[in-house]
């Protein structure tokens, strides 16, 4: 036999020995899942309170910009609106 060819197959069962070696460990220390109970929680339905919250951070624009004006004869009593 000549030994260029064993010293090459030696080189291949290194390599191929090496290469499962480091799948085995690689498979070895990944992290087991026991069961599919461990992945979700569930609890019961309850009825609560909606709340929104919008924040935000620098100037609000808005999109469309409308004047709203009225001309009044008389006496005004209550205006029941804010600016803005």
């Amino acid at each position: 036999m000549n030994p260029g060819i064993l010293k090459n197959r030696k080189l291949q069962v290194g390599v191929l020995a090496t290469v499962i070696i480091a799948a085995g460990t690689a498979w070895w220390a990944m992290p087991k899942t026991s069961s599919s109970e461990d992945r979700y929680a569930t609890a019961a339905m309850e009825r609560g309170p909606i709340t929104q919250t919008v924040s935000a951070n620098g100037t609000l624009n808005p999109v469309v910009l409308v004047s709203v004006g009225s001309q009044v004869s008389g006496i005004v009593k209550a205006l029941h609106a804010d600016f803005n």
